[in-house]
């Protein structure tokens, strides 16, 4: 490369032997130090970054921190090195992910000169900055998740406007009801790093009393607006990916549902499975009062149909097959894993709930009080709980932070486990805790499902 000034040099050498010291006291140094090379090699203007460390040297420390903890953040800043002043941002890594904010930093971006990859740059900001106070503040998971998910539907709002912008041009106005529910990880704000989307696009049967064909050609083409803007490949890469499998009808079904149609296909042909899955349905974006409308008929939906015999042993049958196909170090859908602990909690809310709507809630953690009040979990089974479910979460969270991607399983090599569990500060054998964890939740899944299935 060009050789850098005299001064770029200089600055490097105060830094250097920081950056160093940061890098040998790192779980494992070696891959550390190559990550961290390429990091700084990749940088087009490496000076001002040296600057910003020689500033404020604790900063030496916190880049080595996020190298050695995730290559998918470090890409972030690789690809787009702007992101790297995330770091100076002090006060800011601090405080709390607000809405207000989010969107601020989004029309900031958007003000730009060129503002074609706002949206993309606002979301890795963001995330950068939610992994930051993550791994240096030491931010729960339960705030991770409700960060990135904040994120996320800010995301889904802003395509959506763009989209009706777009729509218009052709369609006209798309007046009438449209909302689009956000259900499994994003519906429960429980995001993690690289989750997709599980989204349904609904649009007011009201709206086909002018001309039917108009409206569900005109909806349909927003929500193909939409998911093209959310999913397509660009420059920027992309958005998020969407998985339409929970839609009504599957992917084969129709790209937008109208109200009565979600209606009538959630009350008389859904499997259980999926209204199980409606359990999590929130409105992400789209127009009010009907935003709020759709959001509550979906719970009730969930709710009113009585979860019959079939249906418990369906979802059983369903269980079964994840964890059959699911290596024995997956934490998400092995045996015992959150998958069994959610499923359990569920169907125990799903045959209450009808009853008892004090036990109607999206999130796993407040079902627990919820269901002890109700009487049906011991004040120490809602403790166990609890634990256990925040443990397989903050492990499987630190996993996906690594690469950016879906996985949930402990690495094969136990080397690798401990050093996870050391970024984790768990200093116990992290496979044996599991381990141990599993086949306390796999006793009380086993539990419940008799327990329902008796009562059905």
């Amino acid at each position: 490369g060009r050789p850098h000034s005299a001064h770029v040099r200089r600055t490097f050498r105060t830094v250097a032997p920081l950056l160093i010291e940061a890098v040998s006291a790192a779980p494992s140094p070696d891959a550390t130090l190559v990550r961290l090379g390429q990091v700084i090699a990749n940088i087009q203007a490496p000076g001002a970054i040296y600057e910003i460390l020689v500033n404020d040297t604790s900063l030496c420390g916190s880049l080595v921190t996020l190298v050695s903890n995730s290559h998918y953040l470090a890409d972030l800043i690789i690809r787009d090195p702007g992101l790297f002043d995330t770091f100076g941002q002090g006060q800011r890594l601090v405080d709390e992910l607000t809405q207000e904010q989010v969107e601020e930093d989004l029309s900031f971006l958007k003000s730009a000169h060129d503002s074609s990859g706002a949206l993309y740059r606002m979301r890795n900001a963001q995330t950068l900055r939610i992994g930051m106070r993550e791994l240096l503040q030491g931010v729960d998971v339960v705030t991770v998740g409700r960060d990135l998910t904040l994120v996320a539907d800010l995301c889904v709002r802003d395509v959506l406007e763009t989209a009706r912008e777009k729509t218009a041009e052709r369609y006209g106005p798309t007046e009438g009801g449209f909302v689009v529910l956000g259900l499994g990880k994003q519906g429960g704000r429980e995001m993690g790093y690289g989750s997709d989307l599980d989204l349904i696009f609904v649009y007011d049967s009201e709206a086909e009393s002018t001309d039917t064909v108009a409206a569900v050609e005109r909806f349909s083409a927003l929500a193909a607006h939409m998911i093209k803007a959310i999913k397509g490949l660009t420059q920027f890469g992309m958005l998020y990916d969407i998985d339409a499998r929970l839609r009504p009808d599957g992917s084969k079904g129709a790209l937008v549902v109208s109200s009565d149609r979600l209606s009538e296909y959630y009350s008389n042909e859904a499997q259980g499975w999926e209204r199980m899955a409606l359990l999590k349905a929130r409105a992400v974006a789209g127009n009010d009062p009907f935003r709020a409308r759709i959001e509550e008929e979906a719970h009730e939906l969930a709710y009113s149909t009585p979860f019959t015999h079939e249906d418990f042993v369906q979802a059983e049958k369903i269980r079964k097959q994840l964890s059959a196909k699911a290596s024995p170090l997956d934490i998400k859908k092995a045996e015992g894993g959150i998958a069994e602990l959610e499923f359990a909690i569920r169907f125990l809310q799903l045959h209450y709930g009808k009853e008892d709507r004090k036990l109607r809630t999206a999130s796993v953690l407040e079902a627990l009080p919820a269901l002890h009040n109700a009487e049906l979990l011991s004040a120490e089974d809602k403790t166990a709980l609890h634990d256990t479910y925040l443990l397989f979460r903050r492990v499987e969270n630190r996993i996906r932070m690594m690469d950016g991607k879906g996985g949930s399983a402990l690495p094969k090599d136990k080397a690798q486990q401990q050093e996870l569990a050391a970024r984790l500060n768990i200093q116990a054998d992290l496979g044996e805790l599991i381990a141990t964890q599993k086949e306390k939740i796999h006793k009380f899944y086993e539990a419940t499902l008799a327990k329902v299935l008796d009562l059905s």
